[in-house]
């Protein structure tokens, strides 16, 4: 697992993002609440701001070999408690503990920013 980078979404990363978010949907549709062909009308302004942190939701990648093959999204509540809202492993890296590593680093991100 030394060879996994666990990366914090920031606005840079949109097109990344947007990537591994339709990736996802397509590849797990009945795992998500949004649809693919609801999120892929997103224009370039909407995926900067999902990705920045002016958005509800914070995502993290993870990253082996400059590829991206994992993402976990988690947001708040109107009562600071955050929920988990989406997570996906490639196929090829499920079962090598990359999604462990996934909710480790947004369990973290709750717990410093405060959140229950």
């Amino acid at each position: 697992m030394n060879d996994i980078i666990i990366h914090q979404v920031t606005e840079i990363d949109w097109n990344t993002l947007k990537t591994i978010r339709l990736e996802s949907l397509k590849e797990s549709p009945l795992a998500f609440l949004a649809t693919y062909e609801y999120v892929k009308t997103h224009d370039e302004l909407q995926w900067r701001e999902l990705a920045s942190a002016k958005s509800f939701v914070q995502f993290f990648l993870a990253i082996k070999d400059n590829q991206t093959i994992g993402i976990i999204g988690g947001m708040q509540n109107a009562i600071l408690q955050f929920h988990l809202v989406a997570m996906l492993v490639n196929p090829q890296f499920r079962g090598c503990g990359i999604s462990d590593c996934l909710i480790e680093a947004i369990k973290n991100f709750a717990t410093f920013k405060k959140y229950q």
